[in-house]
C-alpha cells in the first residue's frame, strides 16, 4: 500500500523521519485536514503540508468510503486517521467523533440565518420577477435593469403543534409595508424544520426551545457579529 502514498512520502524527502501521522475531519462535502505532522529522529512532532491536489485520488477514495458508510450507525466515521512508517507499513484507522458531529451541528446552526436569508432573497426576486412584480428601467446603453422591490423584509417562520411550517413574508419599499404570498421551495422548508428538529434535540443543552424564528433582512447579508440584531427565536 505505501506506493499510494508516495506523493505524501516526497514531500518529507531530505528528512529524518519514523513515522507520518495525518488525521483527516470529514463532513458531507468537505474533508480537511485534522492533523499532518511527522515525528523525526529525535522523537519530535513537526507539522509539514502537502495540498489536496496532489493526494487527489486519496482524497476522493477517503470521500468515496465516507459516503457509502455515512448511513450505517456501524460503520459512519467523520475522522480518518492514516499512519506511514518508513519500512513500508501502513496503518489506516476510521471512528466516529460524537463530539465533532455536535461541534458542526452547533457551527452549522449558529450560522444558518445566513443560508435562511440568503435564499429568501433569492426566492422573492425569481418570483416577484416571473410575475412582473420587479420595477425594470434601461440603462444608457439600453439594456434592461431590474431594480429593488424593497429595501428590507421581515420573514416569520413557526412551526405548529403538528410540525407544519407556517411563515409571513413583509416587505418594505420607501416606507410602505406589503404582504408577499410567497410561496417557499420544498427543500427550504425542509431546511427549516430540520434546523428547527436539530436544535430542539441534538442541541438542545446549548439551545432554548423555539418554535418562531423571525428575521429581518436589509436586503444584504447579516454579518454574523449583527446576529442578535436581525435574528430572534422564540417560543410561542
Amino acid at each position: 500500500m505505501i506506493t499510494n502514498y508516495n506523493e505524501i512520502i516526497e514531500q518529507l524527502k531530505g528528512k529524518n523521519w519514523q513515522k507520518i501521522n495525518i488525521i483527516f475531519n470529514i463532513d458531507k462535502g468537505s474533508i480537511r485536514y485534522g492533523k499532518i505532522e511527522y515525528i523525526d529522529e529525535n522523537d519530535l512532532t513537526n507539522s509539514f503540508w502537502i495540498s489536496f491536489d496532489e493526494i487527489d485520488d486519496l482524497i476522493n477514495s477517503i470521500f468515496n468510503k465516507y459516503d457509502s458508510n455515512i448511513d450505517n450507525l456501524n460503520t459512519r466515521f467523520n475522522k480518518y486517521q492514516i499512519e506511514i512508517y518508513p519500512d513500508g507499513e501502513v496503518t489506516e484507522k476510521e471512528w466516529w467523533d460524537s463530539e465533532k458531529e455536535k461541534k458542526d451541528l452547533l457551527d452549522s446552526a449558529d450560522v444558518f440565518y445566513q443560508w435562511v436569508n440568503e435564499r429568501m432573497m433569492s426566492m422573492i426576486f425569481e418570483y416577484e420577477k416571473d410575475n412582473d412584480l420587479v420595477p425594470t428601467e434601461y440603462d444608457s446603453d439600453g439594456d434592461l435593469e431590474y431594480l429593488s422591490s424593497w429595501d428590507s423584509g421581515v420573514f416569520m417562520f413557526h412551526i405548529d403543534k403538528n410540525n407544519n411550517l407556517e411563515y409571513k413574508v413583509v416587505l418594505t419599499k420607501d416606507g410602505k409595508e406589503r404582504t408577499l404570498d410567497l410561496p417557499l421551495k420544498d427543500y427550504f422548508v425542509e431546511g427549516i424544520l430540520d434546523h428547527y428538529k436539530v436544535t430542539n434535540n441534538e442541541l438542545s443543552d446549548d439551545w432554548k426551545p423555539w418554535n418562531t424564528m423571525i428575521l429581518k433582512s436589509l436586503h444584504y447579508d447579516i454579518p454574523y457579529d449583527k446576529r442578535d440584531e436581525f435574528v430572534s427565536y422564540i417560543f410561542e
